[in-house]
């Protein structure tokens, strides 16, 4: 993935960017949960020596994007899909076939939640160069 944005500020060897948000991000929110502002700020590895007020291209490898994908919604989906086979599975075993449906979506949306706060605990961890955008290439320089 190869994106354009503006360097705001410097912050170690990190650039924080401005980008404009796309169609694209419409539809996937992960950066911002669904925010419909026009830019949308992030801190990216300063490899070009880029300074605030240069515009840079980005890069974010398409494998790295597609794992960090992949945790964010996936694990989720299948904590929601284990959730309610074991509440639904469960009321049956115990006799309550009344109470499948409820206990199997109170059981999904819990592992689910349980599963977001894990992710969530493992963010640091996470915000690794793997995942972070690189700042490449400075495409046009501040006017001094």
């Amino acid at each position: 993935m190869r994106e354009q944005g503006l360097v705001m500020e410097i912050e170690n060897d990190q650039v924080v960017i401005q980008l404009a948000r796309t169609s694209a991000c419409d539809q996937c929110g992960a950066c911002s949960m669904g925010a419909h502002d026009q830019e949308m700020l992030l801190r990216a590895e300063n490899q070009c020596n880029a300074k605030p007020g240069d515009h840079v291209y980005l890069e974010l490898q398409q494998e790295n994007f597609f794992k960090a994908v992949s945790i964010m919604y996936g694990l989720p989906l299948v904590g929601l899909i284990i959730g309610f086979l074991a509440g639904y599975g469960g009321a049956r075993l115990f006799g309550q076939s009344n109470w499948q449906e409820p206990l199997g979506l109170l059981g999904g949306i819990g592992l689910m939640i349980v599963i977001f706060f894990w992710i969530r605990s493992q963010e640091e961890r996470w915000k690794t160069k793997d995942y972070r955008p690189i700042a490449v290439e400075v495409v046009s320089q501040r006017s001094h």
